[in-house]
């Protein structure tokens, strides 16, 4: 039973601990969100285009090496 009351301390003392390092957080503004999503998006756009392209090229190349003729 000690254990147990031991164990609901831990746990209510761990919780106020999270709720204090919470209040120091900045959490950013909506413009930052916005604009940092944007960059990601972006990011993202070109890294798949840039993958699209090498596998476009890579697909190519192979054929031609194991075309027949």
């Amino acid at each position: 039973m000690e254990k147990i009351v031991a164990l609901k301390g831990s746990i209510i003392a761990y919780l106020r601990d999270v709720r204090d390092e919470l209040k120091h957080v900045v959490w950013p503004s909506r413009a930052e969100i916005i604009r940092h999503t944007a960059a990601v998006v972006v990011f993202s756009a070109v890294v798949a285009l840039l993958l699209a392209g090498l596998d476009l090229g890579f697909n190519r190349g192979i054929e031609e090496l194991l075309k027949i003729k």
